[in-house]
């Protein structure tokens, strides 16, 4: 077998071999394939690092942010318990809608509604 034929030879087997070692090394790696987000998942994800509310001893009650694909609307969730300060609870949900309304402004996505969903947690 001539020398370059030997070299062509070998340069094809390592370069299959490295070829199948990267697809088994990228295949197991379910977390790193590409995804793209709707516009609403996307604003729910931003809402809620921005402006999410969790329950403390000063406010009884959280407020997080979900998308309904369906109505393209963003849902402002508020979970709360019955002794709730209900000015401090309807203050940041006013809030809440101000800073939907401020994201929406900002890119242009006059087509977004806003939902509430406010509901009394139930007692244990």
């Amino acid at each position: 077998m001539k020398k370059s034929n030997l070299v062509v030879l070998l340069l094809v087997v390592v370069v299959t071999g490295a070829g199948v070692l990267f697809a088994q090394v990228n295949a197991a790696r379910q977390g790193s394939q590409p995804y793209t987000p709707t516009r609403l998942e996307w604003l729910a994800v931003a809402l809620n690092a921005a402006d999410r509310t969790d329950p403390s001893p000063d406010k009884l009650y959280e407020l997080f942010y979900m998308q309904n694909e369906l109505e393209d609307a963003i849902i402002i969730n508020v979970f709360y318990h019955p002794a709730v300060n209900r000015e401090i609870m309807n203050a940041d949900i006013i809030g809440a809608q101000k800073v939907i309304k401020a994201y929406i402004e900002a890119y242009g996505w006059d087509w977004v509604r806003i939902r509430e969903n406010v509901q009394m947690k139930q007692s244990k």
